[in-house]
C-alpha cells in the first residue's frame, strides 16, 4: 500500500528541527580563540608576579598530611 498524503497532524514540524540543527552545526569559538580579561589587556602569564605568602594556610591547617 503506498500512501498518497500526509495528513498535517502527522507532519513533523520542520522550522524547530531546522532551527536547531542550524544552531548545532555553526561555527563558534574554537579552543584556544576565546581570550580572558588578562588576554584582552595584552598580559601573559609572565607579566603576574608570583604570591610570596601562604595563601592557603588556614584552608591548609584543617588537614593533616
Amino acid at each position: 500500500m503506498i500512501p498518497t498524503r500526509c495528513s498535517a497532524t502527522k507532519r513533523v514540524p520542520l522550522p524547530p528541527a531546522v532551527i536547531v540543527c542550524l544552531a548545532a552545526c555553526s561555527e563558534g569559538p574554537r579552543p584556544g580563540e576565546v581570550l580572558d580579561g588578562a588576554g584582552l589587556a595584552g598580559r601573559d602569564a609572565g607579566s603576574f608576579p608570583h604570591a610570596t605568602e601562604d595563601c592557603f594556610h588556614v584552608i591548609d591547617s584543617c588537614l593533616e598530611f
